[in-house]
């Protein structure tokens, strides 16, 4: 029941998420309201507010839920490529509302939010999961690449990178300063399981 339960809430999440998105095709996100978004998910406001509490709650939630199987496992299970390509590849679908979402400056929007959701978990990784200590430089560096991952994503999302998607995942390991990227680039638990065609291919 607990399972099922589950189930039909992310269901209902992503009818929001893919209402907001079609909604974002037609008109800026800030334009978009929640009466809209519930007209087009087929749902009530009062089922909308059950489960966000606006829409820049719902990308939110949306990010969050790519990010945990992609690039917040960075160090964690998967190395710097294959945590940009699971990231990447997953919100490849909905780059338009991301990138629409991303003119926004209010603090619950998706930009501020990837940066600050970023620097709390490469931290994190780095001190709880690789276990080594969070040093002045390696806190600069973690800021500076959460703000250079987040510019160059919104870049690809509004199409002025055009790129491959293996190329770009390369280009974004690329960016992170060295000591960085040596600190979390062997995972403590590296994924054993990935699909034959994950790292080959072109995408």
């Amino acid at each position: 029941m607990d399972n099922q339960y589950a189930s039909l809430g992310f269901n209902t999440k992503m009818k929001i998420v893919e209402a907001l998105d079609d909604l974002a095709q037609h008109t800026s996100f800030e334009r978009v309201s929640i009466l809209q978004i519930c007209e087009r998910a087929d749902i009530s406001r009062s089922t909308f507010y059950h489960h966000f509490c606006d829409k820049n709650a719902v990308l939110q939630w949306h990010a969050s839920v790519i990010y945990e199987a992609g690039i917040d496992q960075i160090g964690r299970t998967l190395n710097w490529f294959e945590g940009h390509l699971l990231t990447t590849r997953g919100t490849e679908r909905y780059k338009n509302l991301y990138y629409r979402a991303g003119h926004s400056t209010e603090y619950a929007s998706i930009k501020p939010f990837y940066v600050r959701h970023r620097i709390d978990t490469l931290k994190e990784t780095l001190t709880e999961y690789q276990n080594k200590p969070l040093t002045p430089l390696l806190e600069f560096q973690i800021c500076a690449t959460a703000a250079a991952e987040s510019a160059m994503a919104n870049r690809r999302y509004a199409g002025e990178l055009v790129l491959p998607t293996k190329e770009f995942c390369t280009y974004m390991a690329s960016i992170v300063p060295r000591e960085l990227y040596n600190a979390l680039k062997d995972p403590v638990h590296p994924h054993d399981d990935l699909p034959p065609f994950f790292l080959g291919g072109v995408w």
